[in-house]
């Protein structure tokens, strides 16, 4: 879609949010509300390649982007906000891929991406470390962390990464 429209079901007033310049499209199954439902997370597509070319940031109430950050990453990719709504993680999609790229997206407009030495996932779960308890489980880094090879692969290690 080419244009994405945001109405407050309270009054049925609706906003139409423009592309960003070198966009074709919204990845309208990339778009996440925050857990205040104030911004919405949305991935804008390259018009050539109509791979990922924008996150973006909108400000329900008003229809206006808050932010916006060119990337570089495979697609699809999956949003997912921190339960506080400080931030929005990604993960990329890269079957038959040798990389996996991952990112968190500031609300204040800060993007940092990284790319894990291992691909051939359909979609990764991105969580903030203390949103979940690991002390039971043996963290081993990203350069070790290698994919398995069959499903279930009876992996106890959880991998971690920074930014």
């Amino acid at each position: 879609c080419n244009e994405l429209r945001l109405t407050d079901t309270s009054s049925g007033e609706t906003f139409v949010v423009g592309l960003p310049d070198q966009a074709t499209g919204f990845d309208a199954r990339s778009a996440r509300f925050s857990p205040d439902g104030a911004t919405l997370a949305v991935v804008a597509l390259n018009s050539t390649t109509f791979e990922p070319s924008h996150v973006l940031l909108i400000d329900t109430t008003t229809g206006t982007i808050q932010h916006q950050n060119r990337i570089d990453v495979a697609g699809p990719l999956y949003l997912s906000w921190r339960a506080d709504g400080t931030e929005v993680y990604f993960s990329g999609y890269s079957w038959a891929s040798s990389e996996t790229a991952i990112g968190r997206y500031a609300i204040n407009g800060t993007l940092e991406v990284v790319e894990l030495p291992f691909g051939s996932t359909l979609a990764n779960v991105i969580v903030d470390a203390n949103a979940i308890d690991l002390s039971s489980t043996e963290l081993e880094p990203a350069a070790q962390c290698l994919p398995p090879a069959i499903q279930p692969s009876g992996r106890t290690t959880s991998c971690s990464f920074g930014f």
